[in-house]
Formats: structure tokens, C-alpha cells, sequence
């Protein structure tokens, strides 16, 4: 008896040390602020209004706003997880107020090619997702609120509708946030307000 007791007691220990070592190495994920929760707190200000976001990582951004929101990923939308993808098709039933999505690019960086030539099949459906959610906005005239990363190859793009009565203010409270990026703690750069590099000339 003493002896299964003992062995109990060993692995709970164990177990304990496991989740402490962990908590050491993932500590500064833990710790910091995020810029996604500050933005969701502004926009939490519209909560009433029946707004929609189209978001790629449904957690911090739908919780704290209070809004409706579409999970792009589809983690929580069955559609998507029948379908597999999300589509422009299915966007246009919500036509998402803002759309926001963590991407490995920005105005100033394009994607790199590793990116577009991996053969994992988690990255390329991550990489089709943000093609549809980009080409959506753009060719809907979304305005690009903000793409902050602190550097400008991870970066988080927001797109507002223009044609809400709210539009305004809530591009103001987007780009108005002091946003901090959630690995590091350190503040980001809203690198859609900077002017994309010139492709260089041809000798």
C-alpha cells in the first residue's frame, strides 16, 4: 500500500516539476501585455451596435470586444471545418465590420518564398486563408487601419468597413493603441502608415 502511495506521490512531483519548468521557458507569453486585448477593450465601446469582426485567431479579440465574431481559421465555425477553408462566399454573409489576421508579412516586407513554397500542409492553408481575407477587404475598399509587428515580417493586419456610420472611430481607436506585441512585451510598429519600399531598379 505504502509502496502505490509512494509511486502516486512521485509522479504528482514530477508532474509539478513538468508544468513549473514549463511555466519558467513560456514565461514572457505569459507575463506580457497584448496589444490584441488593448484593441479589443476600444473596441468594446461598439459591443451594443451588432457588430462583426472576421477574425484569424478567435480568442482575446472577440472576448474582450463583446462583438459577433467569425473564426477564419475555423476552430469554432462548423462551416469552415466542413468546408475547410474559408471563402469570400462566406464572408459576404457576415460582411465583417473589421477583419483582422496574423500574418508573416506587411506593406513593407512582402511574404517570404519559403513560405509560399512549403510543402506543410498547415502553412499552406494558413497562407490561403490570409489570400482570401486580403483579397476580400481590398477588393471590398476596406480601409487598412493598422499592420503592427515589431518586425515587419509577423505582424497583425486590421481592415475596417467603410461604410458603417462607426467606421471612423473605430480606425481612430485602432490606430490610436499602443500595441505590444504578446511574445516580447515590446511596442510595435503600425507599418501600414509607412510608405512600402520601391521594388529595385533594373541595372
Amino acid at each position: 500500500m505504502f509502496g502505490s502511495v509512494g509511486l502516486y506521490l512521485l509522479c504528482a512531483v514530477l508532474f509539478l516539476l513538468l508544468v513549473y519548468s514549463r511555466a519558467l521557458l513560456y514565461r514572457s507569453w505569459w507575463f506580457h501585455p497584448d496589444g490584441r486585448v488593448e484593441v479589443a477593450k476600444r473596441l468594446a465601446e461598439f459591443r451594443l451596435k451588432g457588430y462583426w469582426m472576421a477574425v484569424s485567431e478567435a480568442g482575446a479579440l472577440p472576448f474582450y470586444s463583446g462583438w459577433n465574431a467569425v473564426d477564419t481559421w475555423g476552430l469554432n465555425d462548423p462551416w469552415i471545418v466542413r468546408h475547410g477553408v474559408v471563402t469570400q462566399e462566406y464572408l459576404d454573409r457576415y460582411r465583417p465590420h473589421v477583419i483582422m489576421f496574423h500574418a508573416y508579412f506587411s506593406p513593407v516586407a512582402p511574404a517570404s518564398s519559403e513560405r509560399r513554397a512549403s510543402r506543410d500542409p498547415h502553412i499552406l492553408r494558413w497562407e490561403q486563408m490570409l489570400d482570401t481575407l486580403m483579397q476580400y477587404a481590398e477588393r471590398r475598399g476596406y480601409i487598412l487601419a493598422a499592420v503592427y509587428g515589431e518586425t515587419p515580417y509577423d505582424t497583425h493586419y486590421y481592415y475596417v468597413r467603410p461604410d458603417f456610420p462607426d467606421a471612423a472611430a473605430i480606425v481612430q481607436r485602432i490606430r490610436s493603441t499602443r500595441y505590444i506585441w504578446y511574445q516580447t512585451g515590446h511596442p510595435c510598429i503600425n507599418y501600414a502608415l509607412l510608405e512600402p519600399k520601391a521594388p529595385p531598379k533594373e541595372p
